[in-house]
């Protein structure tokens, strides 16, 4: 007999995906240690480039249908229309079809084009041979992913975060684990240029999307009885109905995503022609590129792990609350979004700044870019962790346009300052390449201030009130700041010492870091306003603490 699942509650559903996002995270940062000294700094930027791209189409192939899918499903069934969810999954099911083939194809017949945007006139031309001939070969996932990410947008909207989270795991195992398995044969066993690896390599897009699709169809043939519910007075929306419904949340929610994924290109060409200009040798900008869009970018999923989470699991929640007209669990819901990522993202992130060189040392070896991209990088996350959230949130409530028109605002803002500041930073004497992080910055925190007065005017959000959070986390933070600069003078880490020895040194200062934080917080009352106090109870009871508190 096959074993249920169960729907989950905003705070628990962001818990399991958190947890699930932050395995990934710390995951996909590491492998990049082996992978790297398999296929060198020249093969990962093909790697790189040529994933960029494919992340872009991946936003056109399935252009915001499972996001959608997840709000227009919890929103039938909170009106208990499961017919009309039913018939809008399979239009929606043949849409992505027709996207997902017009993108593969698109890659496939301008793959040599897009391959030479990437590389400069100090640049070996086979360079751009090598990320066309990837772009070809990662292009076939798009074929079997965008069905993979509708199935899960699908249980998002059931509230079946545990499916979900578990799917996000296979994935990355299995993506990474074809990774590795296939750069080590193609280069190590057999011998192969580092340019083969990085092509098997790429297949494990492909395959982790074939075996994540079969377990996410197997779960949900598995529970029919939570999606097909007899429902014989329904009215079944008409088809233009739902068509219209899917396009209006579909195209806001890819054109943010595409344009997020453009200023990633936009991006890394920028940093590549403001180094060049200041005389950057072309090895050294390959690494700072690498550094600042791909490699920091890994360890920062440690951070914005709660932003994924919390989109994926408050667009349902949201979608629901709006469709009753629940404005006041709407607004609940925002205050928790703050209070997370006070609580949460605030001290992890605070964290890596202060053990920035250590950090990146574990995952990347030593650097004299790194720390300091990282630094920055880390200050941009958490901003950013409120802004996904807040976006998704808005179009959750059918305000997508004014998302859409705030992103490409930030995004235009973003791209405008990049060369500016990079070039500001030099005439200071400070590194260029970090202007591009502080124009993020800026950029994010217009974003954010859009938002927040958006949310007061439609749902009149309190968010000075729900900011207020931070007074009850100022002395844990305090404190554990000042426990961390006290063990870095008695226990210092110097980055002399083997990189298994500096992550075991690493676990120490954050185990007690983390200790004293949660404790202070706990008895702040900051843990029970962030998540549920079920959610806080279990927890305490999983690390054997349930019983003791309540005896207190």
């Amino acid at each position: 007999m096959s074993k249920k699942v169960r729907k989950s509650s905003f705070a628990e559903s962001t818990y399991l995906m958190y947890i699930a996002f932050m395995i990934n995270g710390v995951i996909g940062a590491l492998y990049y240690t082996p992978f790297l000294a398999m296929i060198g700094h020249e093969g990962f930027y093909v790697y790189d480039s040529a994933y960029s791209i494919y992340s872009l189409f991946l936003d056109l192939s399935t252009s915001g249908i499972p996001v959608a899918m997840s709000m227009i499903a919890s929103e039938y069934n909170s009106l208990h229309m499961y017919r009309s969810k039913e018939k809008a999954f399979n239009i929606g099911r043949k849409i992505i079809a027709g996207f997902s083939i017009f993108s593969f194809l698109m890659l496939q017949i301008f793959a040599r084009e897009i391959g030479y945007f990437y590389i400069s006139d100090a640049m070996d031309p086979m360079t751009g041979e090598r990320i066309t001939d990837a772009i070809r070969v990662v292009s076939f996932s798009l074929l079997i992913i965008p069905f993979m990410a509708l199935k899960r947008g699908y249980l998002q909207g059931h509230q079946l975060f545990v499916v979900s989270s578990r799917s996000q795991l296979i994935e990355q195992i299995t993506r990474i684990s074809v990774i590795l398995a296939g750069a080590f044969i193609t280069v190590k066993v057999l011998g192969a240029s580092p340019y083969t690896g990085v092509l098997v390599a790429l297949l494990g897009v492909t395959a982790s999307g074939v075996i994540t699709y079969i377990y996410l169809t197997v779960k949900t043939r598995n529970n029919d009885e939570l999606f097909i519910k007899d429902s014989q007075d329904e009215k079944v929306e008409n088809t233009r109905t739902i068509i219209k419904k899917i396009v209006v949340y579909c195209v806001i929610i890819s054109i943010v995503s595409m344009s997020q994924s453009m200023y990633m290109i936009a991006n890394k060409k920028l940093i590549l022609v403001a180094l060049s200009n200041l005389g950057f040798l072309s090895e050294e900008i390959k690494i700072i590129i690498n550094i600042a869009v791909a490699y920091v970018t890994k360890i920062g999923t440690i951070v914005i792990s709660l932003s994924l989470a919390m989109t994926g699991s408050i667009a349902p929640h949201i979608a629901g609350n709006y469709a009753r007209q629940d404005y006041k669990g709407v607004n609940d819901k925002l205050k928790q979004v703050v209070s997370i990522v006070l609580v949460i993202a605030v001290p992890r992130a605070l964290g890596i700044i202060l053990l920035a060189p250590q950090v990146y040392y574990v995952f990347f070896g030593a650097s004299e870019y790194g720390p300091r991209i990282l630094r920055m990088a880390i200050a941009y996350n958490v901003i950013s962790c409120t802004t996904a959230v807040f976006s998704t949130a808005l179009q959750s409530m059918n305000h997508g346009k004014q998302v859409c028109v705030f992103t490409i605002i930030a995004i235009i803002l973003n791209i405008a300052m990049d060369l500016p500041f990079m070039y500001l930073f030099n005439w200071l004497g400070l590194p260029p390449y970090l202007g591009a992080n502080l124009s993020s910055i800026v950029s994010e925190l217009v974003l954010l201030a859009l938002q927040l007065r958006t949310l007061y005017i439609v749902v009149n959000f309190n968010y000075r009130k729900a900011f207020t959070i931070f007074r009850q986390i100022r002395v844990p933070l305090a404190a554990m700041t000042a426990l961390v600069m006290l063990m870095k003078i008695v226990i210092p880490i110097p980055l002399t010492m083997s990189r298994f020895k500096v992550l075991l040194m690493l676990f120490v200062y954050a185990g007690l870091g983390a200790a004293l934080y949660f404790r202070l917080c706990y008895k702040a009352g900051a843990l029970q306003q962030a998540f549920d106090q079920e959610v806080v109870d279990s927890l305490l009871r999983k690390l054997g603490r349930g019983k003791k508190n309540e005896e207190n």
